[in-house]
Parts: C-alpha cells; sequence; structure tokens
C-alpha cells in the first residue's frame, strides 16, 4: 500500500525540479539576451556567464524545498499590496517594464501615499515587496535595508534610473516566520545607477567574459563561495576559452545545424576527440576557433549519417 504522505511529498517536489531542469536546459540552448535588473548588484562575469549560455556549476541547480520557496514569496508579494489596499494605499503599474536596450526589469508597484496624515495620496514612490525568514529579518532590522542587502539596494536603484516620475522608493519586507513587516524609505542615488549601469554594458555589450571584480580573490572566497558559476569561472579553461577569444561558445545544436550534419554525429565526434570542445556543467561546448576550422576545412571529422 502506497503511502499518501510520501507520494505527494515525491510527486510535487518532481515536478518543480524537472519543471526547473527543464527551464534550464532552454535557456542553455537558447540564452537570455537580456541583462535582468533583479541581478543588478551581482557579478557581471556571473550574468556575463547566464547571457551566454552557461549553465550552473553541477550541484547548485535549485531544490525543490528553494523553488518553493520562491513560489511562497510570488503570493506574499501580493498578499502585501492586498494589506496596503486594504490600509487606503494605491498601489498601480503593477510588473511596469522598464529599462533600455538588453538592460530590462520589472517592477512590484508604483505606491501612492501623503506626507501629511489625512489628506490623499500625493507622492508616488517605487514599491518594491521582500520577504525572509526569523533571523534574516532580525538582522535587516539592525542595519536597515542598504547594508543588509546591497544586491536588493541595486536593484531598486536600477528600477528608479527609469522612473522619471520617481525619486524615492518604499521597501517592503515581510518576516516569513512571525508575519511582521518592516517598511523603509530609500532615496534614488544617480551615482549608483550610474555604476550599475556600467556594469550592465559589461554584460550586454561584450563578447567577451568581463574581468573578475576585486572582491573576488579565490573560488571560496566570501564573493565567490555562493555563485552558482564559481567552479566555471575559476577553471583555467574558462581564460583560455573564453577571455583569449573574442566570440562566444557554440553548442552541438548549433553545430549540426551551422554544417548540416546529424546531432548526435556532432556529440560521437566530440567523444572520440575528432572535435575539441568543453565541458561545462556536464555540456559540451566548442570554441569559436575550433568552429572556423570546421567550416575551413582544416578539421575534418568523420561525420555519421
Amino acid at each position: 500500500m502506497v503511502s499518501i504522505e510520501r507520494t505527494i511529498r515525491n510527486k510535487i517536489q518532481k515536478v518543480l525540479t524537472e519543471g526547473e531542469r527543464e527551464k534550464s536546459r532552454k535557456e542553455v540552448e537558447n540564452p537570455p539576451r537580456v541583462d535582468r535588473m533583479s541581478s543588478s548588484g551581482r557579478c557581471p562575469r556571473d550574468r556575463w556567464a547566464k547571457r551566454h549560455g552557461v549553465p550552473v556549476d553541477n550541484g547548485r541547480e535549485f531544490s525543490a524545498r528553494i523553488l518553493s520557496v520562491f513560489r511562497l514569496g510570488h503570493v506574499i508579494e501580493d498578499e502585501v499590496v492586498s494589506l496596503l489596499e486594504l490600509a487606503g494605499y494605491k498601489v498601480t503599474d503593477a510588473q511596469r517594464e522598464v529599462g533600455e536596450g538588453e538592460w530590462i526589469g520589472h517592477i512590484d508597484g508604483i505606491i501612492e501615499w501623503s506626507p501629511f496624515e489625512g489628506l490623499a495620496g500625493t507622492h508616488r514612490s517605487l514599491l518594491e515587496v521582500k520577504s525572509c525568514n526569523a533571523k534574516r529579518f532580525a538582522e535587516l532590522i539592525e542595519t536597515g535595508y542598504e547594508k543588509w542587502s546591497p544586491n536588493y539596494a541595486s536593484q531598486i536603484q536600477a528600477y528608479m534610473g527609469f522612473l522619471d516620475e520617481i525619486d524615492d522608493a518604499i521597501v517592503f519586507v515581510y518576516n516569513k516566520d512571525a508575519s511582521e513587516f518592516h517598511v523603509e524609505r530609500i532615496a534614488f542615488d544617480a551615482a549608483h545607477f550610474d555604476r550599475l549601469r556600467r556594469d550592465s554594458l559589461l554584460v550586454t555589450a561584450s563578447e567577451t567574459v568581463p574581468d573578475r571584480p576585486e572582491r573576488a580573490t579565490s573560488q571560496s572566497c566570501k564573493f565567490c563561495r555562493w555563485c552558482d558559476r564559481a567552479k566555471w569561472c575559476w577553471d583555467p579553461s574558462t581564460g583560455v576559452f573564453f577571455d583569449e577569444i573574442e566570440s562566444r561558445m557554440y553548442r552541438p545544436s548549433e553545430i549540426s545545424k551551422l554544417l548540416g550534419v546529424p546531432q548526435q554525429s556532432v556529440y560521437k565526434c566530440i567523444k572520440s576527440g575528432q572535435i575539441k570542445a568543453l565541458k561545462l556543467g556536464g555540456r559540451f561546448f566548442i570554441p569559436p576557433r575550433e568552429v572556423k576550422r570546421l567550416g575551413a576545412g582544416e578539421r575534418k571529422p568523420e561525420w555519421e549519417d
């Protein structure tokens, strides 16, 4: 007899992880051509890698538990907006797209409020909603939002830089363990925004991988320890195939289309050593120099039909 408790848990975990695995596969095969503002403040090298289809390191995929936490965050965001509206505040522009070129983001909304209690809303601010556990919430209360999460602080600065009518943000952080909340007002910082814009250009305008930030001193340093692509980033071959080549890596499926040969044949030639490739995150990537040799006939693998 099956255990319904175990069956339900296993089925939910399976559907979450399989969905994430399929999403990751599609992002590698068809990399996103945008740099999300939600990644502002994070390492440009990691963001560049994602944009060019480099998979996360083995073992760094999101677990079913983490994926459930993300889903809960969306539910809490809706609840926060409902609470604000219940309290008499007007929230508009939910998921409004902001940005330029390939640097884009979607805001949680715009909140209207009055600097003078009892009067109609006359001021408009960016609304940003986050949630966290009790431990992180206690740290937030002690340090303030910008020190608590510099990346989150960068995210709202990026949004505000493209909202001409907005000069501040109201951040609302919800404690998932105790249903407490913290509200903080943060002013727009033009200099901070300019730095973020320059970082985004490193991600979107260059075909070569950006240099590591000064804070990145080793694969195990505090800055790199939790990066999903730390192993890729610090692998010596990354420098050979990315830093010194002014182009991108190619996937076997692309080689198949370019040369008009079966994809399975490309894989066999890679495994037999007839095509030089780099294995990252369990997937093969062919450097541009190798592609040029194949196209020019300098390298002639024994293709199979």
